[in-house]
């Protein structure tokens, strides 16, 4: 709680704030995983404040006394406490001569449909000045430690068939309803942040969340010395209601000059159709129980550089919220053929869950092409800063908005995107279905399980497993408890554990096939797992039940020879590291002379530790003679050898 106390003392509260002034120096290096970014954050005197994929942006100290611990360390300024910098994407090169007008580019990356850039500019900078059309977002380099996440492989879950009762929700959705929302918001002219109409419009939204029965409230945040509000609304889960997934758009609109009070900003596609999707969502989900809580989220300050959800992420991130996903919309209108694709753009820490949303979305709105890109630098909307604090989030988007012609115009009208019909109601269908299953309907959940597995990974121990649906279950528990013998092959129910731990926090609910990751677990201890159901007021018995040890980065070797000298009975314990499982693994014995006296053991390699005890005694059981022999255990082309002494 300290280290999270400290962002309440080094957040920005402004929106044209003076720079931190113990950092000297901008930076750059590349990273080729988190891991490599949490061992930089903790070089003395650096602090990593935006991770783009294979790069990270540092700040330094001026008296940094590891600075020369980084290896390829790119200086991107000299004066970063002179400065304020704003990371922009320009979609056109009159666009990108624009962005030089405004201040000392120190940063530019090329990318496929544009050009990432890094501005320094002066802390009295007139941001009035600044005009966003062919500029997709606009936001700052806050001067504050990014949190460091966890990389997921993705699950890439396939469902056979739809819950009857999540399709009995999706069908609710509504193309009229979508529509009438996304006019109302259009029809206060503009949205503008700094204008009375942002307020306005944001206080009828919690106003309609209200009237689905939903707690609501406005959330406040400071921009260029002003409140503004987000609108928050919450459907606590029945059962989980510390798991927390969100739903979240931006209502605010700019037609190119995000900085002024512009009078006319219609914004229907950028991003009344985002906020619309919350709200249709919203109406028909709030109708039903479920297991864990659902958030819907409408922020401002979107298009001055993402500052809603900035206070919004920081609150939940100081709040430790349990945000297990975040669904992003933003623009989802402008559909032409072939382009009717929702592109969900992801980072390394949100895989599983992107790939699980394209999963849910495809059951449930068959008619809707999803794409998902993993993009890491893709930080110009509100799932940027929930990234930022190391959540799992997406940014779902039109797949060609950079070709949208009423792009941040005043003509960003409904009316200009009817012949894209129905491609946003299909993409609220998929939302509303992915949440649902997601949220997991109040029993609705998975039970009856199977393959219940542990394998060894380098950072733990990996649990997985697959299930069936039953009634009133919340979700399971796993209890972990160190193997008293070298019994193996348990079976369910037969190994009754008396000092067993529960190593999750919380019920493992969700969706099949599950994953856990027990990293917690003791490198080179056997446990037995067992899995047990979690009901609605209860916990049941044994389900399954599983063995499983790791050995993280240990090399081949064999590890011991007792007692030796040894007399008619040889214990030899040996490890099988990570990554040979399936070659052939032998224990021969050797005299001095070369000669080959025993073939000990001989199968396939599974990886983990192996102790065999052997008698030193032929096939016809005479014991072999007293002296100095050789053992050799190969595994595949690698080999150990150790001397055994054997004394009669």
């Amino acid at each position: 709680m300290l280290k999270k106390m400290a962002f309440y003392f080094i957040a920005l509260a402004l929106l044209f704030t003076a720079a931190v002034s113990f950092a000297d120096e901008l930076a750059l290096v590349p990273i080729e995983s988190y891991a490599d970014a949490e061992s930089i954050a903790e070089v003395p005197g650096v602090m990593v404040i935006r991770l783009l994929g294979d790069r990270a942006i540092l700040l330094i100290a001026d008296d940094s006394s590891g600075k020369n611990e980084i290896s390829d360390l790119q200086i991107l300024d000299r004066r970063a406490e002179e400065f304020d910098y704003w990371m922009a994407f320009a979609i056109t090169e009159e666009a990108r001569q624009k962005l030089y007008s405004y201040g000392r580019v120190v940063y530019e990356r090329e990318a496929e449909r544009g050009c990432h850039v890094i501005l320094a500019l002066p802390h009295d900078f007139d941001y009035s000045r600044i005009n966003t059309q062919g500029i997709l977002g606009i936001n700052p380099l806050r001067k504050e430690s990014v949190v460091i996440p966890e990389e997921t492989e993705g699950s890439c879950i396939r469902l056979p068939d739809a819950d009857p009762d999540i399709q009995e929700m999706v069908d609710q959705i509504s193309q009229d309803s979508f529509l009438t929302y996304d006019q109302i918001l259009e029809d206060y002219v503009t949205r503008n942040t700094f204008t009375n109409e942002n307020v306005e419009a944001v206080k009828w939204i919690k106003e309609q969340f209200e009237s689905f029965g939903l707690s609501a409230e406005l959330h406040s945040f400071l921009i260029s010395s002003i409140t503004r509000y987000n609108a928050v609304a919450e459907q606590p889960g029945v059962v989980n209601p510390e798991t927390i997934y969100i739903v979240i758009g931006h209502m605010d609109s700019t037609a190119g000059d995000p900085f002024t009070p512009e009078p006319v900003a219609p914004g229907a596609d950028d991003n009344a159709s985002g906020s619309a999707t919350v709200l249709e969502v919203a109406r028909v989900l709030s109708q039903y129980d479920f297991v864990n809580t659902i958030r819907y989220v409408c922020v401002s300050g979107e298009e001055q550089g993402l500052y809603g959800s900035y206070y919004y992420a920081r609150d939940c991130y100081l709040n430790d919220d349990n945000i297990a996903g975040v669904i992003n919309l933003d623009m989802i209108m402008y559909a032409p053929q072939p382009y009717d694709v929702l592109t969900t753009y992801y980072d390394s820490q949100s895989t599983d869950f992107t790939q699980d949303f394209e999963a849910y979305a495809e059951l449930y709105s068959p008619e809707l092409s999803v794409n998902p890109v993993f993009d890491p630098e893709m930080y110009y909307s509100d799932h940027a800063y929930f990234w930022y604090y190391g959540y799992a989030a997406f940014c779902g988007i039109e797949q060609r908005y950079w070709e949208n012609p009423y792009y941040h115009t005043i003509y960003d009208l409904q009316e200009n995107y009817l012949t894209y019909l129905p491609f946003p109601t299909l993409v609220a269908k998929g939302v509303c279905g992915a949440l649902a299953a997601f949220a997991v309907p109040n029993g609705t959940t998975p039970i009856q399980v199977a393959d219940f597995s542990a394998i060894g990974v380098e950072d733990g121990i990996k649990l997985s497993w697959t299930g069936a649906y039953e009634e009133d279950l919340v979700g399971y528990n796993i209890y972990r408890t160190p193997l008293e013998s070298d019994n193996s092959l348990i079976g369910l129910n037969t190994y009754e554990p008396s000092d067993s731990v529960k190593v999750n926090s919380y019920p493992i609910a969700g969706h099949s096939p599950y994953t856990f990751l027990d990293d917690t677990a003791v490198c080179g201890v056997k446990y037995v797992y067992s899995l047990r159901p979690v009901y609605l007021s209860v916990e049941g018995d044994i389900l399954a039940q599983t063995e499983g040890s790791f050995y993280g980065a240990v090399t081949f070797s064999l590890e011991k020879i007792f007692p030796n000298p040894a007399g008619d009975v040889v214990n030899i314990s040996f490890i099988i590291p990570q990554g040979h499982d399936g070659e052939e693994v032998s224990l021969v014995l050797y005299d001095l002379s070369g000669r080959l006296v025993a073939n000990i053991y001989t199968a396939p390699a599974l990886s983990g530790e192996y102790c065999l005890v052997w008698r030193a005694v032929d096939d016809d059981g005479v014991a072999f003679p007293s002296g100095l022999y050789l053992l050799q255990l190969c595994l595949g082309s690698i080999s150990e050898s150790g001397r055994l002494i054997l004394c009669h």
